[in-house]
C-alpha cells in the first residue's frame, strides 16, 4: 500500500562539510512529534551516522517554503547509550520556515511485545539516500524501498556505531536491498485489518483497513565476504546479502525520553 505523503515528507538528507563551500551526504534523518508535547518536533537518525569527532556539524538538507533547497545547521545531538539512535529537537524557525512532514507519536507501532501487533512475511517499506543518484541527493529528494519483515529482536546483531567499533545489538532484520545512505530512514511496517462488524455507514459486512506503523530506523546491512583473485592477487570483497537491520521504535522512544532531548532550541 502507498505511504502518506507526510510520512515521505519527513524525511530529509543529512549532510556535512566536504570544503569551505560544500558538502556531501552522510545518510538519512526524519521528523517526528509528540502529541504531549505541543509545537515540539525531533528529527532521528542512527546513532553512527552524527559521530563526534567524525563529522563535527551536520545540515539537513531542507525545502525551503519558498521553494530553494538548502542545506541548514542541526544538532547537538542526544545519542541513545547504548543503541543506533539519535535525536535533535528543531528550532521554532526551522519548523515554521522547512517544508517538512513528520510522523506523529501515534504511529509508531504500539508499546508492548512486537509480534503483538506484526507477523513475520509482513511488508516493509524504508525511505531514505540514494547515494548512487546525485541529481536526487542534491535535491534532497529521498526514495522508498521496500520489502519484508524477516525476524523480531534478533539478539547480537552486529552493528557499527563508529568507523572502529562494533558492538552487538537487538534489531529486526528484513529481507530487502538497503544500501548505503539508507542509515537512518524510517521503516514502517503495513497491515492488512479485517474488521467482521458491519459498517455503520456503508452497511458492508466485512471492512479491509490498512495501518501504517512505523517499527523503526535502518540502521545498516548484512554483507558477506567473498575471495576473488586478480591476477597475483587474492582480494576479500563485500557481497550484498539483502538482510536490512533495523533498530526497534522503543529505542527512539527512549531517547525521546531522555530530558537532553526536551531541549526546544536546537544549532
Amino acid at each position: 500500500m502507498p505511504l502518506h505523503d507526510g510520512y515521505v515528507w519527513s524525511v530529509v538528507i543529512l549532510t556535512t562539510p566536504d570544503g569551505p563551500d560544500s558538502t556531501r551526504p552522510i545518510g538519512t534523518a526524519f521528523a517526528v512529534a509528540l502529541e504531549d508535547r505541543a509545537g515540539s518536533m525531533y528529527l532521528v537518525t542512527a546513532k553512527h551516522v552524527v559521530v563526534p569527532g567524525e563529522h563535527l556539524k551536520t545540515f539537513a538538507r531542507v525545502t525551503m517554503l519558498d521553494g530553494q533547497v538548502k542545506d541548514e545547521p542541526v544538532g547537538p545531538w542526544t545519542r541513545h547509550p547504548t543503541e543506533d539512535v539519535a535525536v535533535t529537537c528543531l528550532t521554532h524557525q526551522q519548523r515554521y520556515w522547512w517544508k517538512l512532514g513528520h510522523i506523529p507519536a501515534s504511529s509508531f507501532l504500539p508499546e508492548g511485545p512486537e509480534d503483538d501487533h506484526v507477523m513475520l512475511g509482513e511488508d516493509v517499506l524504508f525511505i531514505g539516500l540514494l547515494r548512487n543518484l546525485p541529481e536526487m541527493a542534491a535535491d534532497g529528494m529521498p526514495m522508498v524501498r521496500t520489502g519484508t519483515l524477516g525476524r523480531l529482536n534478533q539478539k547480537k546483531v552486529p552493528i557499527r556505531v563508529s568507523p572502529t567499533l562494533t558492538v552487538p545489538g537487538t534489531a529486526h532484520l528484513i529481507d530487502c536491498r538497503s544500501y548505503r545512505g539508507m542509515s537512518g530512514a524510517p521503516c514502517f511496517v503495513q497491515r492488512l485489518l479485517v474488521r467482521a462488524q458491519p459498517d455503520k455507514r456503508t452497511g458492508e459486512p466485512v471492512t479491509l483497513k490498512t495501518e501504517t506503523h512505523l517499527l523503526g530506523l535502518v540502521s545498516a546491512h548484512f554483507d558477506d565476504r567473498e575471495t576473488t583473485t586478480v591476477g597475483n592477487m587474492s582480494l576479500s570483497v563485500p557481497v550484498h546479502t539483502g538482510v536490512g537491520i533495523v533498530t526497534p521504535v522503543r529505542f527512539i522512544r527512549e531517547t525521546l525520553e531522555d530530558p537532553i532531548s526536551w531541549k526546544i532550541e536546537s544549532g
